[in-house]
């Protein structure tokens, strides 16, 4: 999964019912843009709760155990997480053929995640967070960016506020996300009428 796309926004106090509409989004974010997390998968914390910079790399699948999200009582390896956790067990399909796991780690060494299956139970977003850290990685660079930019820019409309993070690449160059500079699109005007079902023409445009 070599895409990688990331913010950092504040927001008001998470309260149940925000809560409810982060995660709600977050999943329908994996299931539209990221074909049910194959393209892309989405990762949300509690930046609190984060030491320093994060890092995007690979562990060996039965080293450093985590505790994942839904399980706070117990430490898992990754193997042990694709055999038993039930989100696992779910998608362990997407990691099959791979011999190390990813994860994204904070500088103190802790786990956030272990994309695309679980996040930690640390890290996870919780009522009274206010500020937050999203990732977004996968196999599709457009399906990482379109999620990243629809869960910021929905999170802007309920209050929130986005910062940039800038993001090393294994050779050292670096890039800014998220860019949420406006684009343009053309579509043809028999499209849209098709689509929209009105009676459009060019003076009513």
């Amino acid at each position: 999964r070599p895409y990688l796309c990331a913010a950092v926004m504040s927001l008001p106090a998470v309260d149940e019912t925000s809560l409810v509409a982060i995660l709600k989004l977050q999943e329908n974010l994996h299931w539209g843009v990221g074909r049910d997390r194959k393209l892309a998968s989405i990762g949300v914390y509690d930046l609190a709760t984060l030491d320093g910079d994060i890092h995007y790399r690979t562990i060996d699948p039965d080293s450093e155990p985590f505790v994942p999200l839904g399980m706070p009582d117990r430490e898992m390896t990754g193997r042990q997480i694709l055999a038993e956790h039930p989100k696992g067990v779910g998608y362990a399909h997407l990691l099959a053929d791979c011999q190390r796991y990813p994860v994204l780690v904070d500088s103190g060494g802790q786990v956030l995640s272990m994309p695309p299956i679980i996040n930690s139970d640390q890290t996870r977003l919780k009522q009274g967070s206010t500020r937050v850290f999203i990732d977004v990685t996968g196999v599709s660079q457009a399906a990482v960016e379109k999620a990243l930019h629809t869960l910021v820019c929905s999170l802007l409309e309920i209050g929130g506020a986005v910062e940039t993070v800038t993001i090393v690449g294994p050779d050292g160059t670096s890039r800014i996300t998220p860019n949420l500079t406006p684009g343009t699109a053309e579509v043809d005007l028999a499209e849209a009428r098709r689509w929209l079902g009105l009676p459009l023409d060019e003076k009513s445009l």
